[in-house]
């Protein structure tokens, strides 16, 4: 669910790579009566990203910014690390 200004936040893991993919998260998110929209969100600047089929192809539709984030050190929290990957719907 989102906050009334559609923020959302999650904890989860740092995605890793796994054999054939570089690191990613999935995401599927739509409103109630519409069709979800499926995307994923890479770690910019991960030395797999260009050599992953997905990525790459994902670069023909869209800039880098708008597939990858960055991920950086919390402030809060020294092992923790936080990411800002905003999705817009139609």
């Amino acid at each position: 669910m989102t906050a009334a200004n559609g923020g959302y936040d999650f904890r989860t893991i740092k995605p890793v790579r796994y054999p054939g993919r570089t690191p990613h998260i999935h995401f599927l998110v739509g409103s109630a009566g519409d069709r979800p929209f499926i995307t994923q969100m890479y770690v910019a600047g991960h030395p797999d990203n260009e050599g992953n089929f997905l990525y790459r192809r994902s670069l023909c539709e869209a800039s880098s910014g708008a597939v990858s984030a960055d991920f950086e050190l919390s402030d809060e929290d020294e092992s923790a690390w936080v990411a800002r990957f905003d999705i817009v719907l139609p």
